[in-house]
C-alpha cells in the first residue's frame, strides 16, 4: 500500500511537468572570416518563439566575445582570481569584442540596454510586447574581432577556433531569465532550436563545424582529402526561401562582401562558403585551420546513420590513428546505457597549443594536443559523451555543472572499468613495478580524499563560480560521478540503468533541474532517493564510515590504495655541510595522500668526515575544522607538534690534535593556527604559531691549566643551554596578480623581547614571471633593564641586523647553511634574508655595520630585467637576471656623531636559480661606509669577495614546484 501510494504522489508530481515550458530560437546565420586580422563580419536572424505563459518585453542577449574586451571583464577577473593572469596582461592586439550591432525586431528598429555589471551581456527591448505563444523575427548584423586564446575560443595564429561567437539569447525557464557573463570556470545554459549556418573564408582552410555539411564541393573535397567515402544528404541551390530558417535571410549584402561600402581593404584572395545545418540544438562552434589531416567515416547507431569526421595536425597521427574507433566506441557506448545518439553527425577537433583539455560542443568536440593513445580514447570519450550531458540533457551548467560534468564523468569511470574487464579477457595484466606501483590507480579519488579529510571540499550542489579551481575538477567531476556510482550501487546497476535511460527519455531536448532528475529516478525505481539527494548539499566523503587502515612498510612513497594502508616509507637520505660533510642515512615518514591526521618524518645520518650522528625530525597531529553550507570560514587547522635537530655547527682543529666538533640540539614543541576566509582562493589565509624552544650549543673554550707547574693553553668545549618564545602571525594571498605577504614575529626570552614586522608584496609586469618584489622590514629591540655591555656582547646575535643575517645570527636554527660559523671562503659568504636584508657583508669587523639593539626599518626592492637589456640573452641557456637595491635606517645612524650616513643602501645584480631556492647576489653601488669596509679589509679578491648567496629552502611549498597540487 506504501509503496502503490508513494507511486502515486511521484507520477502526480510529473504531472507537474506539464506547467514546464521552454522557448525556441532558430538561428540563421551568415559570417565572413578575415585571416588578415582575425576578425568575423556577420549577419545574425532568429526566429524567437514565446512558449512561456508571460508576456515579454525584453530579451536578455549574450554578446560574449565582449568578455575579451578589457581586464575589467567577469571572465579577466575570474582568471586573475584563480591564479592565471595571462589574458589580464595580453596586449590590446591579443584581445577581442563584438561590435557594430543594429537590431531590428519584425523590422522595427530596436533599443538595447547595457548590463549593470557585465559588458558582455546587453537587454533587447522589444518594440511590442511579445504574447505568449507568439513568434517573433530578430535580426542584426554584428562584427567580432577574435582574441588570442586563453580561453576555449579565438585564435592561436591562423589557427580559429570560433565558439561563443554570435549573440545568443539568454534562457527564459519557470525561473525567469538567466543572463550570465562569460567565464572561464563556468560553462552554458542556452535555448534549443534550429541552426542554419554559412560560414564564408579562404578555399584553403579545411572547417570543422556543429552540424551536418551541406556544400556539395566541400564534401568531394574533403572525402578526396581523407581518401575515404563519406555518405551525407546533400541539397540542391535553392530557388525558393521555403525553409523556416530560410524566411529570416536578410536582403541586405553580408557584411564584409563589399569592401568598399565597410572602408576595407581585403588582399584579394579566392574564397568559399560552406553551409552547415542542425536541428535541436543550443549552440553553434566551428573550427578553421589549414593544416588538418582528416578521416571520414560512419557509424551505424540504432539503425541510422551516422557521420563521423575526425580533425588533427599531422604532428600528432602517432597518437590519433586509433581516434575514430574511440568516436565510434563512444557513440555506441553512451547509446547503449543512456540513449540512442540522435544527431546525424560527430565530430572530433584537435585544437592547437596551447589549448588545454578538452571543450565540447552539440555534435562537436575541441581536444587538446595529447602525447599517448591512452590519454585520447578517454577524453574522446568524455568530451563525445558531453552530447548527452549536457548536448542533448541541456541542464543549466552554470548553476549545476555536475548534472554536466558529474554525469558525464561517471560514465568515463564505468568505460574504465569496461576496458579492464575487456584486457582481462585476452591478457593477464602485467605486474607493476617501481615507481607505477607506487602511484595511485586513480589521482582524481586521492584528490578528492585529500580535501575531504582536510575539509577543504565543498558540495556538489555548489555553482561553478562558487567552487575553487580545485574543488571545481574534484568535486564537481570526480566527487559528482562518485555519487552516481553510490547510487548505482544502492538501486543494482540494470534499474540505475533503467532509470538514467527514462531521465533522458523524458528530458531529452529539454532543460532539467536537480529537482526533475530526482522525480524522474523516484518514478522509474519507485522508491524514495532523498538520502542519495541529501549527500549533494553536504561536504565531506560519499561513504561517511571510515575505515581503519593497516600499517604497511613501504619503500620511498607510496600513493596506491591510501583508502587501505597508512604506508611507513623508508628511503636514502643524503646531507651535506662543510664541518660533517658528505652525510649518509635513511628517511622514515608516513606522508602520503590524503595526509595521515599524526604525522612525522625522520632523517638520521653519519657525517662521513665528523662520524657523528646527526638526526632532523617532526612529529605533528592535525585536526580539521568544516563549516555547514555553501562558505568555508574560519579556524580551518591546529596542529600540534614537536621538531628537532641536533647537527655539527662548527670545527676546530688544534695543533698535532684530532679535530674538535661542536654539536648542536634543538627541541622544539609548537601550536599553528590556521584561518582561511571562505572558499575562493583568492580569500588569503591567516596563520598563527607559537613555538618554545629549548636549545643546546657547544662553544670553543680556551683556558690556562697548570700543568706539572707549567702554565698550558687547553682548548676544549663549553656547553650552553638557552630558551626563548618564539611568537608568530602571517596574513598572506599568493594571488596570481599582486600577490603578498605580511608576518609579525616576536622572540620572548628572559631578557629580552625582540619584535619585526616582514611585508612581501610583487608588482606584476605585464609579461608573465616578471615584476617587482618589494619587501619591507620595520623592527624593535627591548630589553627589560639596562644592560651591560657584557651583556650587549652576550645578546649580539639576536640584536637587529641591517645586512644579510650569518648563519651564527639564526639562532633558531631554521636556516641551511653549508658553513655555519664560517668567517673565510665561499661558506662565509652565505646570508639570510632577515632583517634589513642588505646583500653587502661587514662581518669582519668586530660590530658590524647597521647592527642595532633598538630599531631598524628597511626597504629591499627586486626587479626582472628586460630581454632587451639583459646580456645573459646572449647564452645558450636562460639565466633569470634582475636588479636589487636596498635602502635602510638604524637607531645609531640618527645619533650625534654617527659613523655612517642616517640612510644607507646598496645595489646591484642577482641570479635566483632552483624555484628560487638559491639566489647570488653581486653588489655593485652601495653607500660609502661599505666601500670603505671593501677596500681596507677585503683587500684581494674584493670582487668575489663581497658576492653574497642565500640559499631559501625553510619556506618550501610543494605547490611552487607542483603548481596543480590543491595545497
Amino acid at each position: 500500500m506504501i509503496r502503490t501510494l508513494l507511486i502515486f504522489f511521484l507520477l502526480l508530481s510529473e504531472v507537474v511537468q506539464a506547467q514546464y515550458f521552454q522557448q525556441k530560437v532558430d538561428v540563421d546565420l551568415r559570417v565572413r572570416l578575415n585571416d588578415q586580422n582575425h576578425s568575423l563580419d556577420g549577419q545574425a536572424s532568429y526566429l524567437y518563439t514565446n512558449r512561456s505563459p508571460d508576456t515579454l518585453r525584453y530579451i536578455w542577449f549574450h554578446l560574449w566575445p565582449n568578455a575579451y574586451k578589457n581586464d575589467r571583464t567577469a571572465m579577466s577577473e575570474q582568471m586573475v582570481q584563480h591564479n592565471d593572469n595571462r589574458f589580464y596582461f595580453s596586449k590590446p592586439s591579443d584581445k577581442g569584442y563584438i561590435n557594430q550591432l543594429a537590431f531590428e525586431v519584425n523590422g522595427v528598429k530596436a533599443n538595447t540596454l547595457d548590463h549593470p555589471t557585465h559588458i558582455d551581456i546587453i537587454q533587447l527591448v522589444l518594440p511590442t510586447p511579445l504574447m505568449p505563444g507568439a513568434t517573433v523575427s530578430i535580426t542584426t548584423p554584428f562584427h567580432v574581432q577574435l582574441p588570442l586564446n586563453v580561453s576555449r575560443g579565438g585564435h592561436v595564429g591562423n589557427s580559429y577556433q570560433i565558439t561563443q561567437w554570435f549573440p545568443k539569447p539568454a534562457v527564459y525557464d519557470h525561473k525567469g531569465w538567466h543572463p550570465m557573463p562569460y567565464l572561464d570556470q563556468g560553462e552554458f545554459y542556452s535555448e534549443f532550436g534550429d541552426y542554419t549556418v554559412e560560414i564564408t573564408l579562404p578555399q584553403d582552410y579545411r572547417v570543422a563545424a556543429t552540424g551536418v555539411l551541406k556544400t556539395e564541393s566541400e564534401i568531394q573535397w574533403l572525402n578526396e582529402k581523407a581518401k575515404q567515402p563519406l555518405l551525407v544528404k546533400t541539397e540542391k541551390p535553392q530557388t525558393k526561401k521555403t525553409s523556416k530558417t530560410a524566411t529570416l535571410k536578410s536582403a541586405q549584402k553580408l557584411p564584409g562582401e563589399s569592401p568598399a561600402a565597410q572602408g576595407v581593404t581585403q588582399t584579394p584572395t579566392k574564397e568559399k562558403t560552406l553551409r552547415f545545418t542542425q536541428t535541436n540544438v543550443h549552440d553553434f562552434a566551428w573550427f578553421a585551420d589549414k593544416n588538418f589531416q582528416v578521416q571520414l567515416d560512419t557509424i551505424q547507431v540504432a539503425g541510422t546513420t551516422v557521420q563521423a569526421s575526425l580533425f588533427y595536425m599531422p604532428e600528432q597521427n602517432k597518437y590519433w590513428k586509433s581516434a575514430m574507433q574511440y568516436i565510434k566506441r563512444a557513440i555506441h557506448l553512451h547509446s547503449e546505457w543512456i540513449g540512442a545518439y540522435p544527431f546525424e553527425t560527430i565530430s572530433v577537433v584537435q585544437g592547437p597549443l596551447p589549448f588545454d583539455g578538452g571543450m565540447e560542443y552539440p555534435t562537436i568536440t575541441l581536444i587538446a594536443a595529447l602525447e599517448d593513445d591512452n590519454s585520447v580514447d578517454e577524453v574522446v570519450f568524455h568530451e563525445v559523451g558531453h552530447n548527452w550531458f549536457q548536448g542533448i540533457l541541456a541542464s543549466n551548467e552554470r548553476a549545476f555543472p555536475w548534472m554536466d560534468e558529474g554525469m558525464n564523468s561517471y560514465y568515463d569511470q564505468r568505460y574504465r572499468k569496461w576496458k579492464t574487464e575487456q584486457r582481462k579477457q585476452v591478457a593477464k595484466p602485467d605486474r607493476q613495478k617501481f615507481p607505477s606501483s607506487h602511484v595511485p590507480a586513480s589521482y582524481e579519488k586521492m584528490l578528492l580524499e585529500t580535501v575531504v579529510r582536510q575539509q577543504w571540499d565543498q558540495p556538489i550542489n555548489t555553482p561553478s563560480e562558487a567552487f575553487t579551481p580545485e574543488n571545481y575538477s574534484v568535486i564537481a567531476y570526480y566527487k559528482a560521478a562518485a555519487w552516481m556510482e553510490a547510487g548505482a550501487e544502492h538501486l543494482g546497476q540494470a534499474l540505475f540503468d533503467q532509470c538514467m535511460q527514462h531521465y533522458f527519455q523524458s528530458w531529452k531536448f529539454k532543460h532539467p533541474y536537480p529537482a526533475d532528475f530526482q522525480t524522474s529516478m523516484e518514478t522509474c525505481s519507485g522508491r524514495s532517493l532523498q538520502t542519495w539527494f541529501d549527500q549533494l548539499e553536504q561536504r565531506g566523503p560519499i561513504d561517511r564510515i571510515e575505515t581503519k587502515k593497516k600499517n604497511k612498510l613501504t619503500g620511498f612513497f607510496n600513493l596506491s590504495e591510501t583508502d587501505q594502508y597508512q604506508y611507513h616509507a623508508i628511503a636514502p637520505a643524503l646531507g651535506y655541510n662543510g664541518y660533517d660533510g658528505l652525510q649518509l642515512g635513511l628517511l622514515l615518514h608516513n606522508f602520503q595522500l590524503p595526509l595521515p591526521k599524526w604525522r612525522y618524518v625522520m632523517a638520521p645520518t653519519i657525517g662521513l668526515a665528523s662520524g657523528k650522528i646527526n638526526l632532523i625530525g617532526d612529529l605533528s597531529r592535525h585536526w580539521y575544522f568544516g563549516t555547514k553550507g555553501q562558505t568555508k570560514t574560519g579556524l580551518q587547522e591546529i596542529a600540534a607538534g614537536l621538531s628537532t635537530a641536533t647537527f655539527t655547527i662548527d670545527r676546530y682543529t688544534p695543533e698535532a690534535a684530532s679535530p674538535l666538533y661542536m654539536r648542536f640540539y634543538k627541541i622544539a614543541p609548537y601550536l599553528k593556527l590556521h584561518w582561511r576566509n571562505g572558499d575562493q582562493p583568492w580569500g588569503g589565509q591567516k596563520y598563527a604559531v607559537i613555538r618554545p624552544f629549548i636549545m643546546g650549543e657547544e662553544r670553543l673554550d680556551f683556558r690556562e691549566e697548570i700543568i706539572g707547574g707549567d702554565t698550558v693553553d687547553v682548548v676544549g668545549k663549553l656547553q650552553t643551554q638557552t630558551q626563548f618564545l618564539q611568537l608568530k602571525f602571517g596574513w598572506e594571498n599568493l594571488r596570481a596578480l599582486y600577490p603578498f605577504r605580511v608576518q609579525a614575529d616576536a622572540t620572548v626570552a628572559k631578557d629580552f623581547t625582540r619584535v619585526g614586522v616582514t611585508t612581501h608584496y610583487f608588482f606584476n609586469y605585464p609579461k608573465a614571471g616578471e615584476g617587482l618584489r618589494l619587501r619591507a622590514f620595520l623592527g624593535a629591540f627591548f630589553y627589560y633593564q639596562q644592560p651591560s655591555i657584557t651583556k650587549q656582547f652576550e645578546l649580539e646575535r639576536y640584536h637587529l641586523n641591517l645586512t644579510g643575517a650569518n648563519g651564527q645570527e639564526d639562532y633558531t636554527y631554521s636556516n641551511y647553511f653549508v658553513e655555519r660559523n664560517a668567517f673565510e671562503g665561499l661558506g662565509s659568504q652565505q646570508i639570510m634574508m632577515r632583517d634589513g636584508g642588505f646583500k653587502v657583508r661587514t662581518d669582519l669587523l668586530s660590530s658590524k655595520v647597521g647592527k642595532t639593539d633598538r630599531w631598524l626599518a628597511a626597504i629591499n626592492l627586486t626587479t626582472t630585467i628586460p630581454d632587451q637589456i639583459n646580456p645573459l640573452t646572449l647564452l645558450p641557456f636562460r639565466i633569470p637576471l634582475r636588479a636589487f637595491v636596498d635602502i635602510g635606517s638604524f637607531a645609531e645612524s640618527w645619533d650625534a656623531n654617527a659613523e655612517t650616513g642616517r640612510i644607507l643602501f646598496d645595489a646591484g645584480l642577482q641570479v635566483s636559480l632552483f624555484k628560487e631556492s638559491l639566489h647570488i647576489y653581486i653588489p655593485i653601488l652601495y653607500s660609502p661606509v661599505f666601500r670603505d669596509y671593501i677596500n681596507s679589509t677585503l683587500t684581494e679578491q674584493k670582487f668575489w669577495k663581497k658576492i653574497s648567496f642565500s640559499i631559501d629552502i625553510h619556506d618550501f611549498r610543494l605547490k611552487q614546484w607542483i603548481p596543480a597540487i590543491p595545497f
